[in-house]
C-alpha cells in the first residue's frame, strides 16, 4: 500500500490499523453479544435459533478479528463497522418491543373516567366562572365528583350551590327543566342518555364547559343509571362446525377484546361497543372468535341486569366478569383498543382486506362490496361499526368485527409485521391496554417461530331470544 506522498507506510501506521480494525471488531462482539443477551431475557427466540445466533456471532467475530490482523483491515473494518451499526438498530428495535409491552401491560392497570360538566347549550354559561351562584347538580356516588367540584369553586367569584341526585336520568331532568344550572356527570353518560325514550337529542341540547380525566377507583359501586335493566333470556349459541367450546386447558387460553367507543387516552371508561372473546388453542392451531352483541342484556356483578356494553363504564374487570358468568367460564387476558388505537393499528399494517356479506354504504367514508375490500384503519372503524344498513343490527356489527379481526390476524403473520415493526408500535404504544404479561406473548411468538402454525379461524355470534322476561 502507497501513501499519498508516495512513501510506503510506516510500521507504527500498519500497527494502528490492526489495531482499530480489532478495536472494531471487539466492538461489534459487543453488540452482538448485548443483543444476544437481551433476546436471551426475553426469551423470544426458540433455541434452535438463538443457537444459531450464537454459532453465527462466534463465526463473524473470529473472521473480523483475522481479517483485522492482516495487510490490508480496511476493508475488514468497513464491514465491522456496518454490522455494528446493523446489530445496533436490532438491539434498538427488541428493546423498542420490549419497553412498549412492558409499557402496555403497566397501562393495564390504570382507568380513569372522564368527567364533564355540562349545561344547556342556549343558557349564558360559557366557562366554569359563569356557575357562581348557581344550582350544580351531581350523582350520587359518582366518582371524580371532589375533584371537579375543586375546579368549579376555584373559578367562581360567588359560591356555588351542590344538588345531589339519585340516578342520571334525574340529574338529566333537572337540567333540561332549568332546575339546575349545570350538572356534573361522567362524559360517556351523555349519548346513553341520548339513547333512551324521551331523551332523544339530549347531546346537542348541551354545552359543555369543562372536562377532567380522574383516576377511578377500582369499585365504582352501584350503577345509578336509573334506566330500564330487564334481560334477554339465556342466549343461544348460533355456530357451525363443531361449534363453540370454551375451555381454558394447559395449551390453550380466552382473551376478552373489548373495543371501547372513544378517540384520545385509552385509560378512560367508556362503554364497550365490542366484545369478543379470543379462544386460543396452540396444539390444535385453532383461533375461535365469539361475539357478544353489545346491546344483549346480561347480568352485572353487584349491579343487576343491564347491557353489556354498560358494562365498561364500570372497568373492563366488569366486562370480563359479565362475560364469565354468562358462559361459566375463566378469561385468561383481555385486550382493549379503542377507535384511536383501532384505527392507527389498521393503517401501520398498510390496511388490511377484509370479506364483507353484504353490499352496502357509510357515508360519507365508504362503500362496501360483497367479497373482500381493501380497508384504511377509517374505512375499517366505519366497517366495524355500522348496523343500520343490516336487518340483523347488532349481531351482523359483530360479524363484521369479527371479519376485521380475522384480517388483523392474517396481516400480522405476513412479512408486512415485520416491514411496517416501527408504525405498529407508534399505533399501539397509547391505544392499547393488555394484562397479558410480555413473557405469555413472547411464548407466543417463540411457538409460532418453532412450528409456522398456519392457524384456523372460526367466527361465532350468540343470540338471544327476542323477548324481555322480568327478573
Amino acid at each position: 500500500m502507497i501513501s499519498k506522498n508516495g512513501k510506503k507506510p510506516t510500521i507504527r501506521a500498519a500497527r494502528g490499523l490492526k489495531l482499530l480494525g480489532r478495536a472494531l471488531a471487539a466492538l461489534q462482539l459487543a453488540m452482538a453479544a448485548a443483543l444476544g443477551v437481551r433476546l436471551a431475557v426475553m426469551n423470544v427466540l426458540p433455541a434452535k435459533y438463538m443457537a444459531a445466533y450464537i454459532a453465527g456471532v462466534a463465526a463473524a467475530a473470529a473472521l473480523s478479528f483475522l481479517a483485522a490482523g492482516r495487510k490490508k483491515p480496511i476493508p475488514a473494518a468497513v464491514v465491522s463497522v456496518l454490522v455494528t451499526c446493523g446489530l445496533a438498530c436490532a438491539f434498538a428495535a427488541v428493546s423498542r418491543l420490549d419497553d412498549t409491552l412492558q409499557k402496555v401491560s403497566v397501562e393495564a392497570g390504570r382507568e380513569t373516567v372522564e368527567m364533564a360538566v355540562v349545561a344547556l347549550s342556549d343558557s349564558h354559561a360559557e366557562t366554569l366562572a359563569d356557575m357562581g351562584g348557581q344550582i350544580i347538580g351531581y350523582m350520587e356516588g359518582d366518582e371524580g365528583f371532589p375533584e371537579v367540584r375543586a375546579a368549579i369553586d376555584d373559578a367562581v367569584a360567588i359560591p356555588a350551590a351542590y344538588e345531589e341526585h339519585g340516578d342520571v336520568l334525574s340529574l338529566a331532568d333537572a337540567l333540561l327543566d332549568g332546575h339546575d344550572g349545570a350538572i356534573i356527570l361522567n362524559s360517556a353518560y351523555i349519548d346513553m342518555i341520548s339513547e333512551q325514550g324521551g331523551y332523544e337529542g339530549f347531546s346537542q341540547k348541551i354545552r359543555i364547559l369543562h372536562t377532567a380525566e380522574v383516576e377511578a377507583p377500582a369499585e365504582t359501586g352501584q350503577s345509578g343509571m336509573g334506566m330500564e335493566s330487564i334481560p334477554l333470556t339465556e342466549p343461544s349459541e348460533e355456530s357451525d362446525g363443531e361449534g363453540i367450546r370454551l375451555s381454558s386447558e394447559e395449551d390453550a387460553f380466552i382473551i376478552y377484546i373489548s373495543g371501547i367507543d372513544t378517540f384520545g387516552s385509552i385509560n378512560v371508561r367508556s362503554r364497550s361497543d365490542v366484545n369478543i372473546l379470543l379462544a386460543l388453542n396452540m396444539e390444535k392451531g385453532r383461533v375461535q372468535l365469539i361475539n357478544t352483541p353489545r346491546d344483549y342484556y346480561v347480568s352485572l356483578p353487584d349491579r343487576g341486569a343491564d347491557k353489556l356494553t354498560h358494562a365498561g363504564l364500570y372497568g373492563v374487570e366488569c366486562s370480563k366478569s359479565a362475560l364469565e358468568d354468562l358462559y361459566g367460564i375463566q378469561i385468561d387476558y383481555f385486550l382493549r383498543v379503542n377507535f384511536s388505537g383501532f384505527e392507527g393499528i389498521i393503517d401501520s399494517l398498510g390496511g388490511v382486506d377484509v370479506y364483507s356479506q353484504y353490499d352496502f354504504s357509510v357515508e360519507p367514508i365508504r362503500h362496501y362490496t360483497v367479497g373482500y375490500n381493501h380497508l384504511s384503519g377509517i374505512e375499517a372503524l366505519a366497517f366495524a361499526r355500522e348496523r343500520y344498513s343490516f336487518a340483523s343490527g347488532d349481531v351482523q356489527r359483530g360479524e363484521n368485527q369479527m371479519e376485521v379481526i380475522k384480517a388483523v390476524i392474517a396481516k400480522a403473520l405476513s412479512a408486512d409485521m415485520i416491514a411496517n415493526y416501527s408504525d405498529i408500535l407508534d399505533g399501539i404504544s397509547d391505544c392499547f391496554q393488555t394484562d397479558m404479561p410480555p413473557d405469555v406473548i413472547y411464548d407466543l411468538v417463540r411457538y409460532q417461530l418453532s412450528n409456522n402454525v398456519a392457524w384456523q379461524v372460526d367466527s361465532y355470534t350468540v343470540k338471544g331470544s327476542g323477548s324481555h322476561e322480568a327478573t
